[in-house]
């Protein structure tokens, strides 16, 4: 009981790091029918600046704002160089695709010069560097920092996206891209505001993973291998249909280490088929 307590914890822990970067792309992708596929890369580039601010300030406030700075000003760039107003990219996965690599590729080869390819993680706030007992099961408190952190997160986008006007755009939007205009809200802010969103969270998964599963060359391209099965279970462009295969995938990616390490990502995959097979839409249609 208590190792299988620890697994869930582990696997929940995990499942809502996935689930504040991949609502962002869910998000991206209901809208404006965009795949960022780049988010791995950035999540990498924040998780790595985050460290390096911790290092050299010591202060965890600092390496939040770069964290969250950083994120912003890179969706900024690309939203503004590759999006605003280039409708033949939208709903056109081949070149959305193509740029992502692109994207990836020159974010990889910036973090491998600036720190060389070395493995990093930022070391834990005293406040939650501990552990507690749960149920006779030795738990570390960070763990449950990061699931309350998910919480909070999906929480707040239920709240912003069910109880405001600007929810209600976007799930408008995600239903139904051509009636934007007809009820008279600009496609191109609104999308421009979603991704600027989106490109937040990645911020904040940034900062919370590199205390977690850190920051090392190939982990842009680990965390799409996670997030891509998760938009496609929980189905495309529902935050509550990614919240749930979140939980699913990470879940299941903490059993599968822990009992058949040869073929973990395999069962991944294997919640993929299935889905696919009895539910192709996804576990949740709407946002």
């Amino acid at each position: 009981m208590g190792q299988w307590l620890a697994i869930v914890v582990n696997g929940l822990a995990f499942g809502m790091l996935l689930f504040i970067l991949s609502s962002g792309l869910t998000l991206i992708f209901g809208l404006g029918r965009y795949v960022n596929l780049a988010h791995g890369a950035v999540y990498l580039l924040t998780a790595y600046l985050t460290i390096e601010t911790y290092t050299r300030t010591g202060s965890y406030w600092a390496a939040a704002g770069v964290a969250l700075g950083s994120a912003a000003l890179v969706g900024a760039v690309l939203y503004a160089a590759f999006v605003r107003g280039r409708a033949w990219l939208r709903g056109n996965p081949l070149p959305q695709v193509l740029l992502s690599f692109g994207i990836i590729y020159v974010i990889a080869d910036l973090t491998q010069a600036r720190y060389h390819g070395l493995a990093q993680s930022l070391p834990l706030p005293t406040s939650v560097s501990g552990s507690v007992t749960v149920a006779g099961t030795t738990v570390t408190e960070y763990r449950l920092v990061l699931i309350a952190a998910g919480v909070l997160v999906a929480s707040g986008l239920w709240l912003l996206l069910s109880r405001t006007l600007f929810g209600s755009a976007v799930r408008a939007g995600v239903d139904d891209h051509q009636m934007l205009s007809a009820i008279g809200r600009n496609p191109e802010w609104l999308f421009g505001t979603v991704f600027a969103l989106g490109f937040a969270l990645i911020g904040v998964s940034g900062l919370l993973g590199s205390a977690f599963i850190g920051a090392s060359p190939g982990v842009e391209y680990t965390i799409i291998l996670y997030t891509l099965p998760i938009i496609v279970v929980g189905g495309m462009g529902s935050l509550s249909g990614a919240f749930v295969a979140s939980i699913l995938v990470g879940v299941g990616d903490s059993v599968g280490k822990a009992y058949f390490p040869e073929v973990s990502l395999f069962l991944i995959f294997a919640i993929v088929v299935l889905t696919l097979a009895f539910r192709p839409e996804g576990l949740v249609r709407s946002a």
